[in-house]
């Protein structure tokens, strides 16, 4: 993803997001004064929802662009669904402030997906042999490891925001 900093987007580290606080501190560059940057993880969405959206000034913005994306390979690429909004020049007024989409997409998710697991079977198969890592951490696909579920992260940076839904492991 693309900062809008010269500086940033030229010279720094690429990817921005890295495994540690400290690390993530190093590859913000001096030039960035602008933007908010923040990654909130919720299980359920409640009052902080809110509160992660108006630290980003997104909690009732009306004028955006909107789109979406599925995941080909939901456990390997991190996500089941994106959904972006963007703040530029000349966005419409949409219907609903984004707020209102971001919980609807939790909504939706939720509905679609009561139960991941053999959602995931029927996605996957039954065969796990030579797949990524994640397969193993899950005991794929007895899941005997712990339960899975639908999560939720939530990306502000600046004039973007990024909803996804995704699979999260609770471990026994």
């Amino acid at each position: 993803m693309r900062t809008g900093d010269w500086r940033q987007d030229a010279e720094y580290p690429v990817p921005l997001w890295t495994a540690t606080a400290a690390e993530l501190a190093s590859r913000i560059s001096i030039e960035l004064v602008a933007g908010l940057v923040a990654l909130h993880l919720p299980t359920r969405y409640d009052a902080d929802v809110d509160r992660v959206l108006e630290l980003g000034h997104w909690s009732r913005r009306w004028h955006y662009r909107f789109g979406g994306v599925e995941a080909d390979r939901p456990l390997e690429q991190g996500f089941l669904r994106r959904v972006w909004l963007r703040d530029e020049r000349g966005a419409p007024e949409q219907a609903t402030d984004a707020s209102a989409v971001v919980r609807a997409f939790f909504d939706a998710e939720r509905a679609r997906l009561p139960d991941i697991e053999p959602w995931l079977v029927a996605r996957y198969g039954r065969d796990a042999r030579g797949r990524h890592d994640v397969f193993r951490y899950i005991d794929y696909p007895a899941f005997d490891n712990g339960s899975l579920d639908v999560g939720f992260a939530i990306l502000v940076h600046g004039a973007e925001l990024h909803v996804y839904s995704r699979v999260v492991h609770f471990h026994k």
